[in-house]
């Protein structure tokens, strides 16, 4: 869900743990140590009073596009069509 908040231009709060501060580059939400109320609570405070630049949300995200990734599953679909004929 991290990815396709980011993919929407949205930012995202979340522990960092496992892979997530890979994925969540700075400027794209708040990370926050794991098991630690207080601070999910401030960063979730603060995301809801700040302005995100929307546009390098999307720029940043490690996933394609939106339109890229219709592309490439069209592509996908008409590839196995062709071949099923």
């Amino acid at each position: 869900m991290l990815v396709e908040a980011q993919a929407s231009g949205r930012p995202v709060v979340a522990t960092r743990v496992g892979g997530i501060p890979e994925v969540v580059p700075e400027g794209a939400g708040l990370l926050v140590p794991p098991h630690d109320r207080d601070a999910l609570a401030r960063a979730l405070v603060q995301a809801l009073g700040s302005s995100w630049d929307t546009e390098r949300i999307v720029r940043e995200c490690p996933l394609p596009s939106w339109q890229e990734s219709a592309g490439r599953l069209g592509e996908f679909i008409a590839s196995r069509t062709r071949g099923a004929r």
